[in-house]
């Protein structure tokens, strides 16, 4: 169930960066790549964090906390981006 709930949360963020890209006419493909690796880099500085904090917490239990700092890191640099394109 959690990976069918990553695949549709990458393929939205993909999708988020994609048309970000198209608005501001930029190279839509590679910012959909950049908005998939964004999320993944999150989910990986979540599993970094996490392991330092709790290293004995059960793998079932470990995945879904890691989602919350993949989501945050996209809409980071979602957010920055936008924000650097309009000025």
């Amino acid at each position: 169930m959690i990976n069918f709930l990553v695949a549709i949360i990458v393929a939205f963020s993909g999708r988020q960066y994609y048309n970000l890209a198209i608005e501001y006419g930029k190279n839509k493909y590679i910012f959909g790549l950049v908005g998939v690796v964004a999320y993944l880099f999150g989910i990986f500085i979540g599993a970094v964090l996490i392991t330092i904090a709790t290293p004995d917490l059960p793998e079932e239990q470990f995945y879904p906390w890691c989602i919350p700092f993949g989501i945050a890191s996209g809409a980071l640099i979602y957010f920055w981006l936008k924000r650097k394109w309009n000025s």
